[in-house]
């Protein structure tokens, strides 16, 4: 006698497409909360620089805009980022993370506005999710990130060190902070820091090649970004120096030529590097608002008050403040149009392409 075995059927599986449709939508809803959180950001710095303004306005101060030399202070910031982006891919590269230049200086230059989000996380996650790919990985990216950012920082707290050591010994401290800063930014770019940490990641990762390339870094690399970012101070200064030439009140026009020009380079330099190296370690304030305000304002009084302003005017305290909130302002504005230009590129050139082959069938000849 025969047994009969009654199948019940098994549980049907989740779909694979099921799956992938609930992943993307979670994806678009963390875009879209990241989004968000960005333009919050960006609203409520510039709406506090304007306010800074018109609190300034109330106290009688009479504040005349050029424009025309606050673009050009605007055109100088966006041409100092040019170097970061250029040392970050060198690190990615160093790594054995395969990318283009154009993709890192698109992913770099979007993820600056990140910078507006309190904690400073935000920055790390644009730039890695831009640049992250089947050749890099999501977790090295983000490391090379905290290397660039921090090389940066290291640089600009080493050239306001070296200012307040030969220019200004008098403020001690400033001279303190500034050598305490250094040293908290410095020591994790060292390769006997950092290169555990990526160890760690290309061994995580499963790629033998990437740890090579990682135990294959040194200082030469370190030497490499202090070139850059050097540069980029140097532009951040004479930034600065331009959104002075385009401010105007009672009693100062700040307006060097000849050799002047290079005596206002070191403090303006110092002035810029040790108000963004403050503010970016208070990780909680948005783009270090408040206090790069309040540093740049005490190194750059000194020098203003030094002989660009006549006697019973504005204060060299009040010009460093206006100078600071114009700063911002045009930093912001940078910021954003880059970010715009840089993030929409590939949505226009995928409009192109689209529209090119209809262009091109409707101006052919007609044959017969």
């Amino acid at each position: 006698m025969s047994q009969k075995h009654e199948e019940t059927p098994d549980r049907p599986p989740i779909s694979a497409s099921s799956t992938h449709h609930w992943k993307r939508w979670g994806l678009y809803a963390l875009q879209a909360a990241l989004t968000g959180a960005i333009i919050w950001a960006l609203w409520r710095a510039g709406r506090e620089a304007l306010e800074e303004l018109r609190q300034l306005g109330e106290r009688g101060i009479s504040l005349r805009v050029s424009w025309g030399w606050c673009i050009a202070a605007g055109m100088c910031y966006a041409t100092s980022l040019l170097p970061a982006a250029w040392f970050w891919g060198r690190v990615l590269r160093s790594a054995q993370q395969k990318t283009t230049f154009g993709k890192v200086l698109r992913a770099y230059l979007v993820g600056q506005i990140g910078k507006y989000v309190p904690g400073k996380a935000c920055v790390v996650i644009v730039r890695t999710a831009l640049v992250a790919g089947n050749s890099v990985q999501p977790a090295m990216a983000a490391a090379s990130v905290f290397v660039e950012t921090l090389t940066m920082m290291s640089v600009g707290a080493a050239m306001a060190t070296l200012y307040l050591v030969f220019w200004a010994p008098s403020n001690s401290r400033l001279l303190w902070t500034a050598v305490a800063l250094a040293a908290v930014v410095t020591i994790p770019t060292l390769p006997p820091f950092f290169k555990p940490i990526l160890r760690l990641l290309a061994a995580r990762g499963r790629r033998p090649e990437v740890l090579t390339a990682v135990d294959r870094i040194n200082f030469v690399q370190l030497w490499e970004g202090w070139a850059a970012m050097f540069l980029l101070w140097l532009g951040f200064g004479i930034s600065l120096g331009l959104v002075l030439r385009a401010i105007e009140l009672p009693g100062f026009q700040f307006a060097p030529s000849g050799s002047a020009i290079l005596e206002a380079i070191p403090p303006l330099v110092a002035s810029v590097a040790l108000a963004t190296v403050g503010g970016f370690l208070i990780l909680f304030l948005p783009g270090g608002l408040g206090a790069r305000e309040l540093i740049l304002a005490a190194v750059l009084t000194p020098y203003l008050a030094s002989g660009w302003l006549a006697e019973g005017d504005v204060s060299g305290e009040v010009v460093a403040l206006v100078a600071a909130v114009m700063l911002r302002l045009v930093w912001l504005a940078t910021e954003i149009l880059l970010a715009l230009v840089m993030w929409s590129l590939p949505y226009v050139a995928w409009m192109f392409r689209r529209i090119q082959p209809a262009v091109e069938n409707s101006s052919s000849p007609l044959v017969k």
